[in-house]
């Protein structure tokens, strides 16, 4: 389990059984079937993944520190506490919208084009 890498004849090698690849494949095949051991992957697999990704609160944290962190600069700890109030929704971004929308000029248009398709198929001559 702790020389697992995705390749178990590998792993059995390096966790020092011996014997041929045949041999080895065959007791690392044994290995992944053996609920303990898959379980003990899984769970390395999830711990390593959960380091590698910082979560929202991990984040949070660490912009906390570096903002109150008297050592740092003065604009890197501005900014670790800007990112720590946008991830807070502290801010608002306001947007202005304008224009117009020609509703009715749409609506007469289509109306015209409907009645037109209803005439020429149901009233040829």
């Amino acid at each position: 389990m702790d020389f697992y890498d995705g390749n178990a004849t590998e792993a059995c090698r390096k966790a020092g059984y011996k014997g041929s690849n045949h041999t080895l494949e065959q007791v690392a095949y044994e290995n992944l079937r053996k609920p303990e051991i898959v379980s003990a992957i899984e769970s390395r697999e999830r711990l390593s993944k959960e380091k590698a990704i910082m979560d929202r609160e991990s984040r949070q944290e660490l912009w906390t520190m570096i903002a109150l962190d008297k050592e740092e600069r003065t604009d890197t700890r501005l900014r670790a506490s800007e990112l720590l109030g946008k991830s807070e929704g502290d801010f608002i971004d306001r947007h202005e919208l304008s224009g117009s929308i020609a509703i009715e000029e749409y609506k007469r248009d289509i109306k015209e084009k409907v009645d037109a398709l209803i005439r020429s198929t149901f009233y040829k001559n």
